[in-house]
């Protein structure tokens, strides 16, 4: 956020002990991510994204979904819906069905959505772009991609409930593992 166009306006999430967490480390951050607000314990903090967008919504020009997956689309619909640009956490949504319906809404309103994969902006993930650009690692002719160890605890189980998080481990960690594979190789042929 080094540009000073850019500022943080408000704050919203449902998890205050991760919200406390990032208050009291709040000059460390502000100073990490050059950021133009005075101090971040100082920003509105809301527990619901409703209320934040009645509240200082006329100051608010984007919003990064970052939230369980059954949530993105909700919140991102009332964020387009209200002319904001908007930045979703992968995946974009739980199905094709939300996913369709963000777009038209956001071509509808003129407005941006974005969609966070960023693992391609990764230097290891830059360098092997790079090796495979060159020719240096050669014709890929297949992939196997093993997910071995999930990291998430009991308290993060909406990661794996389909009503919450749609198809689960793939949906949410896989779509990194897709996106990748796509920006590497290129598209999936037959």
């Amino acid at each position: 956020m080094k540009d000073p166009r850019v500022n943080v306006v408000a704050v919203c999430d449902v998890d205050r002990v991760l919200v406390n967490a990032t208050y009291k480390r709040a000059a460390e951050l502000k100073a990490k991510a050059e950021l133009t607000c005075a101090d971040l314990t100082t920003l509105p903090l809301f527990a619901d994204y409703r209320e934040m967008f009645a509240k200082v919504g006329d100051r608010i020009d984007a919003v990064t979904v970052s939230t369980p997956d059954h949530r993105h689309y909700p919140a991102a619909m009332m964020a387009i819906q209200r002319g904001k640009h908007v930045y979703v956490e992968k995946p974009m949504a739980r199905h094709t069905t939300e996913c369709d319906a963000m777009i038209a809404a956001a071509a509808a309103a003129k407005r941006p959505i974005f969609v966070a994969y960023y693992r391609c902006s990764l230097p290891r993930f830059r360098l092997v772009a790079q090796l495979l650009a060159d020719g240096v690692i050669g014709d890929v002719t297949g992939v196997t991609y093993r997910f071995a160890a999930p990291y998430h605890t009991q308290a993060r189980q909406w990661r794996v409930d389909a009503a919450t998080a749609g198809g689960g481990h793939f949906l949410d960690l896989g779509s990194h593992v897709l996106d990748l594979l796509d920006h590497l190789l290129g598209p999936l042929t037959d």
